[in-house]
């Protein structure tokens, strides 16, 4: 049996074959080769029946470092479960569409610019990517039992981020359990990654958050987050930083490479609830306080002025109805009429409003009168 190299399988490919084959499909037919066919390796020929038998029964391949730009060739395996392909030059995702059995898929330091052409890839459970050039996370929206999302150290030029698209996790929010975007310079993860119910670990290292705010909306709604790292981010730096993740996080059993202790996490629990007891007793006073000011404050409203009338002959009458409800005054019996004794006309048939004043004195200077006219 001669030893399988490369040349004794380049001089047993006919020529027909040779032309058929192109660059990666060359490399997977020679790992075939390799692995299956030291039987056929016995004939000077391969026939181009049994090339396509042969690799209809793969689910394995490995083509890696071999500066691969295409993945056209890749649709005749149609059994593939796992393909690794990383390290090699790939710009786009194609050829994946003939392969329904397709679970784990191996992307990792290539050229990427986009996640495309996973359409029909819908039991895709493992997704690696990083080490490109991808700047959106999108095209995610068949892939319902996607499991693992590793997108990390992608290379974005300077002062770009990765973002996410709207409704990007929508498909797999129930399922997405392990995402890797490390060294991506996120700036923000509360919008989209909160809807990700079942997600278990996530490494969120050295990125651009910097809100307290965002981060609690992801650890609030990703409610089966265990493990997070968040270190080399700038919400790191801010006060109390690990004491607000694990207050919000609650299901959180490493933070930041550091475990989370049950009698750490019981013990700010109770600080929490305490400060907000204490708060909301402090607003019960300050409303209490507020009520008895209330009441025992005086009337700080001006007293009311006297109605105003359109003219004078109004208020003359509403003060001439409240003499007569007062009573009839008192009658004092008069002198002989005189000039000096008489009483003074009316100001031009006009109510003087001090009138009572005036009687009052008449009626004194009338009683002085009279005694001094029985003393004479």
């Amino acid at each position: 049996m001669p030893k399988l190299t490369l040349q004794i399988l380049l001089s047993s490919l006919s020529r027909d074959v040779r032309r058929s084959l192109d660059k990666i499909f060359f490399f997977v037919f020679c790992q075939v080769v390799y692995e299956n066919g030291r039987k056929l390796i016995k004939q000077n020929q391969f026939t181009w029946d049994e090339v396509q038998q042969l690799l209809a029964r793969v689910s394995h391949i490995t083509v890696t470092g071999k500066q691969i730009d295409c993945m056209d060739g890749i649709a005749c395996c149609r059994s593939i479960e796992v393909l690794y392909l990383y390290d090699n030059n790939i710009t786009v995702i194609e050829g994946l569409e003939n392969l329904p059995n397709l679970r784990h898929l191996f992307l990792q330091n290539n050229k990427i610019r986009e996640i495309s052409g996973l359409q029909r890839s819908s039991n895709l459970r493992k997704l690696y990517l990083d080490g490109n050039s991808i700047s959106v996370v999108q095209g995610l929206e068949n892939l319902t039992d996607l499991e693992e999302l590793h997108m990390g150290r992608q290379n974005l030029p300077s002062g770009e981020c990765l973002r996410f698209a709207p409704d990007c996790f929508r498909a797999c929010a129930n399922t997405l359990v392990v995402v890797n975007f490390s060294d991506c310079g996120l700036r923000e993860v509360g919008a989209a990654m909160s809807q990700l119910r079942r997600l278990e670990v996530a490494d969120l290292a050295r990125g651009a958050l910097a809100s307290l705010e965002d981060v609690g909306c992801f650890l609030q709604g990703a409610c089966s987050l265990q493990r997070v790292d968040l270190r080399g981010n700038p919400v790191t730096r801010e006060f109390k930083y690990r004491e607000f993740a694990i207050l919000s996080g609650q299901t959180i059993v490493e933070l930041d490479g550091k475990e989370v202790a049950h009698q750490e996490r019981q013990f700010l629990q109770s600080l929490d609830r305490n400060k907000q007891q204490r708060r909301a007793a402090d607003e019960r006073k300050q409303s209490l306080r507020r009520l008895e000011d209330s009441q025992t404050q005086p009337h700080t409203h001006p007293p009311p002025g006297p109605p105003r009338f359109k003219n004078f002959s109004a208020y003359a009458e509403q003060q001439l109805r409240q003499t007569q409800r007062a009573g009839p005054t008192p009658r004092v019996l008069r002198a002989p009429s005189s000039a000096s004794n008489s009483d003074p006309p009316p100001l031009n048939g006009r109510f003087d409003s001090h009138r009572p004043q005036q009687q009052q004195q008449q009626q004194q200077q009338q009683q002085q009168q009279q005694q001094q006219q029985q003393q004479q």
